[in-house]
């Protein structure tokens, strides 16, 4: 660890803590900082503070990479000096680098908490980082996704609630929006959006949420193919219903004609957080494709 010592780095003036911490508990105000090769950190919350790479006495920036995702993205509370690319950097290892500063602002924040369920969830996070940075890896790369100036940590918390809502299922605590200040809303509705892409849109989306809830309880690959393929022939009629609860019944119904099981709708409605009722009229329209 660096003390804050040099001439050579100075925190601006108007300098505020990402995490919101007072002065004596801020790493970076109290000169707590980490240098490594390429950059200066905060050592208590992790965050980008300077570019630790000289070449003679000029820091150089490569100002070519990912455009999309760099100043005018970029500048947000997180962002304490200018966007700074390392000079041998590749456009897709900036990309990581950020994506990883912005997951690591929410989720240090989250294990600062002393509730359980929020350092639970910064907990989570933690473990299954590198899984959430390839999934917005994966889209971003591909599908320039973001391309308004939202800010990186906002970016990594939509794509977190769509890792845990479709890929490693995680229940987010209300809590975690309240103390982020994040609109639930608004971030989930962008999160469904963004795995839309991350599935593939030329696949229609009630087979993705087949798959998805397939994997997530843990039916066998047998179940989930097999239903896919009875509702591309079968070419059911429309239930007025979120595609989410007609993917489940019919995944349901599968499940019931394969293995002979019974569909019980309280159970299901609790799995999935649907209303029972609703459940149970798609059920009633969809049987008749079973029996």
């Amino acid at each position: 660890m660096s003390e804050n010592t040099s001439n050579q780095h100075n925190l601006s003036e108007d300098f505020e803590c990402p995490m919101d911490l007072p002065n004596a508990s801020c790493g970076a105000k109290q000169g707590q900082w980490i240098t490594g090769e390429t950059d200066i950190s905060c050592e208590v919350c992790n965050v980008f503070l300077f570019n630790n790479l000289h070449i003679g006495e000029e820091e150089i920036v490569d100002t070519e990479a990912d455009s999309d995702d760099m100043e005018d993205d970029y500048v947000d509370d997180v962002t304490v000096a200018e966007a700074e690319i390392d000079i041998n950097t590749t456009p897709e290892e900036a990309r990581a680098k950020r994506a990883m500063e912005g997951l690591d602002v929410i989720k240090n924040r989250l294990r600062l908490e002393e509730s359980p369920v929020i350092k639970n969830f910064g907990d989570f996070i933690q473990a299954n980082r590198f899984d959430i940075q390839i999934t917005y890896l994966v889209v971003q790369e591909s599908k320039k996704f973001f391309t308004t100036g939202i800010a990186m940590p906002e970016r990594m918390m939509i794509v977190t609630v769509a890792y845990c809502k479709f890929i490693n299922q995680y229940d987010i605590p209300e809590e975690v929006y309240e103390l982020l200040s994040y609109n639930k809303a608004k971030i989930e509705g962008i999160a469904v959006r963004f795995f839309e892409e991350y599935a593939g849109k030329e696949q229609p989306r009630i087979i993705t949420w087949m798959k998805t809830y397939g994997r997530s309880f843990k039916y066998s690959p047998e179940v989930i193919k097999m239903a896919i393929e009875l509702w591309n022939a079968a070419d059911p009629i429309y239930v007025v219903a979120e595609d989410q609860v007609r993917a489940v019944v019919w995944l349901e119904l599968t499940k019931h004609r394969i293995e002979k099981t019974k569909i019980n709708m309280a159970a299901l409605a609790r799995a999935t957080g649907f209303d029972s009722r609703v459940i149970s009229r798609v059920v009633k329209k969809y049987k008749v494709y079973f029996e």
